[in-house]
């Protein structure tokens, strides 16, 4: 992981803002937003020991010269955002589109995750149902056999078994309501993007 991928994670498993962060270090939102996002490679050490400090970690963790936490330092637990609609052309993890934060089964394996809100009845037959939460991987491509959050037009991001077929991109339910029909998309006139997989279905208890 890079330092800026080890500040986030750190500060999410923490439950604080960037703002709260920025706020322990003595910098503003931007700077933490810059470091996290990889656009300041080189942070000065001095800041590095206060994000350290804050973050209840050690410099040498930050700085990726040691993989392994501290053993001084609280352990910590995965959390994903939880997001509340997706749509093509908008930052998917942008802060105004996260309702909060969940804690999810997997370790730092250096791979993104999210959640969303499972929206109607066409995935049913697959175990999805209304009120679900899917934990979803981010990657663009998924295989046939693996359920697909997929952007279609800009429209807002569905759930559906994908797959590509030359030009023709194919996403398919599985309803048992005959009203959820397969759509098929030319991928040259329409815009079909693939944002991540469905990795766990947390039922809605």
């Amino acid at each position: 992981m890079t330092t800026g991928e080890r500040i986030k994670n750190l500060r999410v498993a923490r439950h604080m803002s960037q703002e709260e962060l920025a706020e322990k270090v003595g910098l503003k939102k931007a700077a933490i937003s810059k470091y996290e996002n990889g656009l300041v490679v080189n942070i000065k050490r001095d800041i590095i020991g206060k994000l350290a400090d804050a973050l209840e970690t050690a410099p040498t963790y930050l700085m990726g010269m040691r993989d392994e936490m501290p053993t001084n330092a609280i352990p910590v637990t995965r959390f994903a955002p939880v997001l509340g609609t997706v749509r093509c052309g908008e930052p998917l993890l942008a802060e105004e589109n996260i309702e909060g934060y969940m804690p999810i089964p997997y370790s730092n394996d250096g791979q993104d995750y999210f959640i969303l809100h499972a929206v109607g009845d066409s995935m049913d037959l697959a175990g999805i149902s209304e009120g679900d939460l899917l934990i979803v991987r981010k990657q663009p491509e998924v295989e046939s056999s693996e359920i697909a959050i997929v952007c279609v037009n800009g429209d807002e991001a569905t759930a559906k078994y994908y797959g590509l077929h030359g030009n023709m991109a194919i996403l398919t339910p599985k309803s048992s309501n005959p009203e959820n029909q397969t759509q098929v998309y030319d991928i040259k006139k329409t815009p079909v993007r693939v944002i991540g997989r469905v990795v766990k279905i947390m039922k809605d208890c």
